[in-house]
């Protein structure tokens, strides 16, 4: 009988967006292949009560991320933080050796305590890249000499999309980063018998952090543009959570656009599916996805993708195949693809039903996990 593989998991946060979901799905279904996953967070959060449902071990250390605001520079307040977490150092290497900690795999490259403890315990490392830093977030490390070193002894570096490995590969020189996409759990996404585009109202949904990458002020001044031609039985619903600051802008800007009939913001929600069952479009105007995990989400749910041309998210949708692309930052272009839609509903039904099944075969969370899995085996001899 083989010996099982103990991983530890480290995540860059402890609420549950994008990333820390993708690894919860990840260490859930590791176990089923002799591994025995432990995650590392670095304060509580919302993440504890999936952490708890799904009953995987867990361990709270404070440490500190290694990026910031593009140009924002504070050297003495960014070394205070890398202080701090050489200080964390000390506890999770002794918790690395408690648990006989075979891989440390590193679920960001927004923190960089997994690669620094696996130097130090001369442990294998993985590193799972999610994020273009700058592109999509507008953030870049701090010290990134730093990264690039570490990066380089990393024993394995894994992209969540050709877009994310592409980029990596040229700015660290690097012709071994694997891609490997995510994968959801589908059965929990899948919504069965849903009536597709019912008359009289039309429901769009764009969910996710709400910040300015993410495009939400897109989706509002297209709306604007179907309002001004007469579409009054459109409704936008803004799904997520994000500065308090730009939430209000955002608001205002519908206030004073006169949308407040038909376009609401809902804040941010567990339990999507109840929301997407409600829906028939939704809308992904991301200036740069890194992979796009809502897309898959929607396009198990029987909702019709209308998704910016950019990054990880050409490699899922397919224009006029599985859903629609548009010209990212352009409003006039999102707004003839919504308009197509409404004027093409049985091609459009077409689309729907091809993208559940791209998404079931392409995007299920076996296929990520065996994947994972032979990167695991590889680095430990089997």
């Amino acid at each position: 009988m083989k010996k099982k593989i103990n991983v530890l998991l480290v995540s860059h946060d402890s609420c549950l967006n994008g990333a820390p979901r993708s690894m919860v799905n990840l260490a859930t279904s590791l176990r089923k292949y002799g591994v025995n996953p432990y995650i590392l967070i670095p304060y509580h959060g919302d993440i504890e009560k999936e952490l708890i449902r799904h009953r995987l071990k867990y361990f709270i250390i404070p440490y500190n991320k290694c990026f910031r605001v593009i140009g924002n520079k504070n050297l003495f307040y960014e070394c205070f933080k890398e202080f701090n977490n050489y200080v964390s150092l000390i506890k999770i290497i002794s918790l690395i050796k408690k648990l006989k900690i075979d891989i440390i795999h590193s679920n960001s490259l927004a923190v960089d305590v997994g690669a620094m403890a696996s130097y130090i315990c001369r442990c294998k490392h993985i590193w799972h890249i999610r994020e273009f830093m700058e592109e999509d977030f507008g953030f870049e490390h701090y010290f990134k000499k730093k990264i690039e070193y570490l990066i380089g002894k990393s024993d394995k570096v894994i992209a969540i999309s050709e877009a994310i490995n592409k980029k990596y590969s040229k700015l660290y020189h690097l012709s071994d980063i694997i891609t490997i996409y995510n994968g959801l759990p589908v059965d929990k996404y899948e919504i069965k018998n849903k009536e597709l585009f019912p008359e009289p109202y039309i429901n769009l949904i764009i969910s996710g952090t709400i910040c300015e990458g993410k495009g939400q002020i897109e989706a509002i001044e297209m709306m604007e543009q179907l309002m001004i031609l007469g579409y009054k039985n459109i409704y936008l619903y803004i799904v997520g959570s994000g500065s308090i600051d730009y939430v209000n802008q955002l608001k205002n800007t519908v206030k004073n656009k006169g949308l407040l009939n038909n376009i609401r913001f809902l804040g941010f929600k567990n339990d999507m599916q109840q929301i997407r069952n409600k829906m028939d479009i939704e809308l992904v105007c991301s200036k740069n996805e890194a992979f796009g995990r809502v897309t898959v989400e929607a396009m198990l749910s029987n909702l019709l993708v209308i998704a910016a041309n950019t990054g990880g998210t050409r490699e899922i949708v397919k224009d006029k195949v599985n859903g629609l692309l548009y010209k990212q930052g352009s409003v006039t272009d999102l707004e003839k693809k919504v308009l197509f839609a409404l004027e093409n509903r049985n091609l459009i039904t077409q689309y729907i039903h091809r993208a559940k099944v791209d998404a079931n075969n392409l995007f299920n969370i076996t296929n990520t996990v065996q994947n994972v899995i032979k990167v695991y085996e590889s680095l430990i001899g089997r």
